[in-house]
């Protein structure tokens, strides 16, 4: 199937069968099962890398349809062109990557095991000298070792995703390492994690790009 076509039928198979999404969370289990397995099947007739997530209003009277590329810059277009395609639906709100949510969104559910504290996360910055727009992070967790560091790697992305969505999450942060808090340099600037919003956007509003295309500091 072309991408064209992809995109049309998934769109009006969506519209013939939104009810059923809407409803979901009434069904059974099978039922259940059964439509979140057809919207799976339908998206990947469009393109095998993105996926999707469903949420409610607290009346069950409205609800979300996000597109996500599961972080992955390089498939944001795909998102992006696929939605733009989306049809306008009573009771729907279509959106293109996870917005920013609450920091805490998810921790519990998938980090239950580390207990892990978003408030308690600091951060510092450092920039590879190529590489000033995105700037690397460097997070520092009483709860850093050897055995928690996969673990922690996973719920500090998951952190930063909540902090600032997909998009600006994947775009504008260069790589992410963890430390243990105990070891932070002593003379690192840390922020807090649940500022990194602010202070993502104080370093950018200080870069200009020049007449040649240069990125630089910004002159009064």
């Amino acid at each position: 199937m072309r991408v064209t076509l992809a995109k049309s039928h998934f769109w009006k198979w969506f519209e013939r069968n939104n009810l059923e999404y809407l409803h979901l969370r009434k069904k059974n289990k099978k039922e259940f099962t059964y439509w979140i397995n057809e919207m799976s099947a339908h998206l990947r007739a469009y393109f095998k890398y993105i996926y999707f997530e469903l949420g409610w209003s607290h009346d069950g009277k409205k609800a979300m349809l996000i597109i996500t590329a599961d972080g992955r810059s390089q498939y944001f277009k795909r998102v992006d062109d696929l939605i733009a395609k989306a049809p306008s639906i009573p009771n729907w709100e279509i959106i293109a990557l996870e917005p920013p949510r609450p920091i805490n969104f998810l921790l519990e559910e998938e980090y239950s095991g580390l207990e892990i504290d978003p408030n308690d996360l600091w951060f510092s910055f450092y920039d590879y000298e190529d590489d000033e727009v995105r700037p690397s992070l460097i997070v520092y967790s009483e709860l850093f070792t050897r055995d928690t560091r996969l673990l922690m790697q996973a719920a500090i992305s998951r952190v930063i995703k909540n902090l600032l969505g997909e998009r600006s999450a994947a775009i504008d942060i260069g790589s992410i390492e963890i430390g243990d808090l105990a070891k932070a340099p002593g003379d690192a600037k840390l922020h807090q994690i649940k500022d990194l919003p602010l202070h993502l956007g104080s370093r950018r509003s200080v870069l200009e790009i020049d007449a040649t295309g240069t990125i630089r500091e910004k002159r009064d």
